[in-house]
């Protein structure tokens, strides 16, 4: 699951989607975890996954 979360981590920040900065400002309340990347996946794309961007768009073959 850790891997999950750093790999969703590393496509927000080289996305543009979330910096650094705020990931850890949102792990520093709600906890280092994958829900809550998810969490900031989700109020800045609506997306509910990686995975279900991945599956949307094929370019992101970097992050499979």
């Amino acid at each position: 699951m850790d891997k999950e979360r750093l790999k969703l981590e590393q496509y927000l920040i080289d996305t543009m989607t979330a910096t650094e900065d705020e990931i850890d400002l949102v792990y520093s309340i709600n906890g280092q975890t994958l829900e809550s990347a998810e969490d900031i996946l989700y109020s800045r794309t609506g997306y509910r996954s990686l995975d279900q961007i991945i599956g949307e768009d094929e370019e992101d073959e970097d992050y499979e």
